[in-house]
């Protein structure tokens, strides 16, 4: 019978780590992508040889996404395939150690996710080129059926099963002391995979809700992420410990229940339900890993980062969720400045709300105080009567004094969380974005809706360069936050943004700098409707 191949520590720990990341992700298997984040986080000398091929971490973050992910790029694969693997290159290296390294481990890798790898600028050849042997700490033989975790009581049989099917892992295929674990420890390991079992379960859910019903790119990949994150830091614990606490049949709670649970009033409902449940969660998780890490990888303080995110992003959802209820039917949106009206502003206006104009904006630069307050308040009077939303530009304390829905702010006009001290908490607010990062931003920060552009050339204002036609298209890709299309829009080439993906515009010359007001409003609205 062959001898078992040793391992230097860092493989060791690397292929250790590899299993974690699959054991929290509920994967049946140790898939190549966690084995190359493993080897990345334990800064083994393989970390060393991806960096110097400029492998970026988030290209390694990528890779484990991918796996987490089942979208089939990262094939699952044994531990036992990934040591025969590295085996080969040991022995065609001829190493004088005779132990299998971290770099073996990358090699190996090269054999088993050949496409993925390259993808990445990774080969063997490049590998090898930059290998340099460097000691290492006395290793540790492990077998060539590597062990999940450090216990030596899994069965031979066992390891090359799927975790579901590896059948009982406390039977001892020999003789062997099981660890001892402390009753206080057990009943942190236990908790701790109770609540993580709650967090990844509610966080899901919620994935789903705005992956599937929303359609919201931008959203589910931000979920994505804080199920990765929750992931990694739940790595350095060990999984086997997390496994044998479980008692889920002895559990008192799977058998309490309350009446609320048993009904959802609707996709709102369902989003913060599952939010709390998983914020609960978290705190759960952040104050536990705080008796069994040791201080190792810092689980509690990622856990942290994570709880904070995942409020963000719950405020994300729901303003999104909100403002598609309040935009559902509004498509276009009027910016009235007096300087381009062809005729009476208020004439303008009063056309304009007869053919289905939807969002009327206050946008005057050079008003003084008395007359915005004036005009703010007329038009409140004449918005309110047509139920048309009334928005202010730039000024909180107009849009306070007048009554007005809400207010527009650029890029430089302050924050969000500044107007809302002004208005209230029942305000709309929406943001000016010029290129796809500012939209993401504005989503975060709690925006009612974006106003996205200069899709053309304007009248009304002055900018360096377009975001043009293709930023339409990428933020009808990711973001289903209300949006609408802003700059330059006019009847003739309003059909190339609805093609863009734009379901919302507004304008200001289209309507304002023409006599026609009522033919201009209708022609809009009827080419934003087909």
């Amino acid at each position: 019978m062959p001898q078992p191949t040793p391992l230097t520590p860092s493989a060791e720990r690397s292929l250790n780590r590899a299993a974690q990341l699959a054991l929290a992700d509920n994967s049946a298997r140790v898939g190549a992508g966690h084995l190359l984040w493993a080897l990345w986080l334990e800064e083994s000398n393989a970390a060393s040889v991806l960096r110097s091929l400029g492998v970026r971490r988030d290209q390694v973050e990528l890779a484990i996404e991918a796996t987490v992910g089942n979208d089939g790029r990262y094939d699952p694969v044994l531990t036992t395939d990934i040591v025969i693997e590295a085996r080969q290159f040991l022995h065609r290296l001829d190493s004088t150690s005779g132990e299998l390294t971290s770099e073996h481990l990358l090699l190996g890798l090269t054999n088993l996710a050949k496409t993925q790898l390259e993808e990445l600028g990774v080969t063997a050849e490049g590998i090898e080129r930059l290998l340099v042997s460097q000691p290492e700490t006395a290793s540790v033989p492990v077998g060539d059926e590597f062990r999940l975790g450090s216990d030596s009581s899994e069965p031979p049989e066992s390891r090359d099963l799927p975790m579901q099917e590896a059948g009982n892992f406390d039977q001892p295929s020999a003789p062997a002391a099981a660890p001892t674990v402390l009753t206080s420890e057990l009943d942190a390991y236990r908790t701790i995979d109770a609540a993580a079992n709650r967090a990844r379960e509610g966080l899901r859910v919620v994935e789903d809700l705005v992956r599937f019903s929303l359609g919201d790119r931008f959203l589910t990949e931000q979920l994505k992420a804080t199920r990765h994150d929750l992931s990694i830091a739940l790595s350095s614990l060990h999984p086997m410990r997390l496994l044998r606490a479980r008692d889920t049949q002895g559990d008192a709670g799977t058998t309490i229940s309350l009446p609320t649970e048993s009904r959802r009033d609707g996709q709102l409902d369902i989003l913060l339900a599952n939010m709390k449940r998983c914020q609960e969660a978290l705190r759960t998780l952040e104050e536990m890993t705080k008796v069994v890490s040791g201080g190792n990888g810092d689980p509690s303080g990622r856990i942290e980062r994570t709880r904070y995110r995942s409020y963000t992003i719950e405020k994300a959802i729901a303003t999104t969720m909100n403002s598609n209820r309040i935009f559902e039917d509004r498509r276009l949106y009027l910016l009235v400045t007096e300087s381009i009206c062809q005729r009476a502003w208020q004439d303008v206006v009063i056309d304009a709300l007869q053919e289905g104009v939807d969002v009327i904006q206050l946008r005057e630069k050079t008003l003084s105080q008395a007359e915005l307050i004036q005009r703010g308040k007329w038009l409140r009077e004449e918005t309110g009567a047509a139920d048309v939303i009334l928005i202010v530009n730039d000024r909180a304390d107009i849009a306070a004094e007048v009554g007005a829905d809400g207010l527009h702010l650029g890029q430089t006009d302050g924050s969000i969380q500044d107007a809302r001290r002004i208005l209230g908490s029942s305000a709309l607010v929406g943001v000016s974005t010029h290129n796809i990062e500012q939209a993401r931003q504005a989503v975060l920060d709690g925006a009612d809706y974006l106003g996205v552009g200069p899709v053309f050339q304007t009248k009304t204002k002055s900018f360096a360069k377009h975001a043009g036609l293709e930023y339409v298209r990428e933020v009808a890709e990711e973001i289903t936050l209300p949006w609408f299309a802003i700059g330059g829009i006019n009847s003739t080439n309003v059909t190339q943004v609805r093609d863009a993906g734009a379901q919302r515009i507004a304008v200001s010359s289209a309507i304002c700098g023409t006599a026609a007001v009522l033919d201009a409003s209708k022609l809009l609205c009827e080419s934003l409707r087909i």
